[in-house]
């Protein structure tokens, strides 16, 4: 019985380690993604910026 029982919370240890594994790896990879997103975005409004600037400073002069 006591066989049983240290196989099970082995079993229950090691599923454990797993879960938290792909939960970290799920984690990363979103994070990565996020980061890309904001890059994409930050050079996109640069862009905008840079175009307005442009838009002002010609009717300025």
């Amino acid at each position: 019985m006591k066989d049983e029982w240290d196989r099970q919370q082995i079993l229950a240890t090691k599923s454990g380690l797993l879960m938290e594994r792909q939960t970290e790896r799920a984690r990363r990879e979103l994070n990565q993604r996020l980061a890309e997103e904001n890059l994409k975005l930050a050079q996109h409004q640069k862009c905008i910026q840079e175009y307005l600037n442009k838009e002002v400073n010609d009717k300025i002069c």
